[in-house]
């Protein structure tokens, strides 16, 4: 079959699938972290998507992948129970909400405003694509602490949701930890941001 035909094809099935879920994604999540009458912390969101309820246990093994750079491969360190969607083009699933055997969650939220930094990364070295930031940080960390240390050493880049170059993917991410610490991650104005956020609601 002719190439352009078969590219074609994708294109209009991604974008057929993405314009399904994602003006409901952009309308439909807020995470937020609150404490009872002793302190304890609890993590929520909303979300009003179609999704699968996947459970992924340690030992499992995933893979990311970048543009001009090798496929990065990880071990699950740590099951985890998660919301998922397929991805639209080669239909793996993407972690969106996700808690593990340590009490880590991990949550997508809607950010239209994002612009992840050039790659600047040496072609030799693996990279983290940021929609697979939650498979990444519910299998490898126990707490908030342990993903900001990594995310110094550990590249990650911003990829089109379709072929081209095509939507990069409008999130940003939260987590929490059973100590009530939370993380923000941004991709804003070409850099990449972590901070401390104790809610975080959509920009769409």
């Amino acid at each position: 079959m002719n190439h352009f035909l078969v590219l074609k094809r994708v294109l209009v099935t991604g974008i057929a699938t993405i314009a399904i879920w994602l003006p409901n994604f952009a309308d439909s999540c807020t995470s937020l972290l609150y404490r009872d009458a002793n302190g304890a912390p609890y993590a929520g969101r909303t979300m009003e998507l179609p999704y699968e309820v996947t459970y992924i246990p340690n030992g499992n093994f995933f893979n990311s992948k970048t543009n001009n750079h090798s496929t990065l491969s990880f071990q699950a360190k740590f099951s985890f129970i998660s919301l998922t969607i397929p991805d639209p083009i080669n239909k793996s699933l993407k972690v969106v909400e996700g808690l593990n055997d340590q009490g880590l969650s991990f949550s997508v939220l809607a950010f239209t405003s994002t612009q992840g930094p050039k790659d600047m990364v040496a072609k030799t070295q693996k990279v983290l694509a940021a929609i697979d930031l939650g498979a990444w940080t519910l299998s490898q960390f126990k707490t908030v602490a342990e993903v900001k240390t990594a995310l110094e050493e550990q590249p990650v880049l911003v990829t089109a949701l379709l072929p081209l170059g095509i939507l990069n993917p409008p999130f940003h991410y939260a987590l929490h930890d059973t100590s009530g610490s939370s993380l923000a991650i941004e991709f804003s104005k070409g850099e990449q941001k972590s901070s401390k956020s104790i809610e975080l609601k959509n920009s769409g």
